[in-house]
């Protein structure tokens, strides 16, 4: 329960409220954005992370085949 005053002409009118939900404060407000942006950032490190450790992996699988290539020439392999 919440109450709102008003004024009007010379009189003071206080209104109670129930069941109703309070008006965002903006403090509030404020707190969303940040945990929005909290959020959508750590989604987006999370990605290029995952992106960046793939290509690393590659990057190893490749260089240890061409070392095992390199090793025994006589030998085809398809690593």
């Amino acid at each position: 329960m919440y109450h709102k005053a008003n004024v009007i002409g010379k009189y003071m009118v206080i209104s109670f409220v129930t069941n109703i939900t309070q008006p965002v404060q903006p403090a509030q407000q404020m707190q969303t954005v940040q945990n929005i942006g909290i959020i959508i950032g750590s989604l987006i490190s999370i990605t290029l992370i995952s992106f960046g450790v793939f290509f690393l992996y590659k990057w190893s699988k490749k260089t240890k085949c061409q070392k095992y290539i390199a090793s025994i020439p006589h030998i085809l392999s398809d690593c």
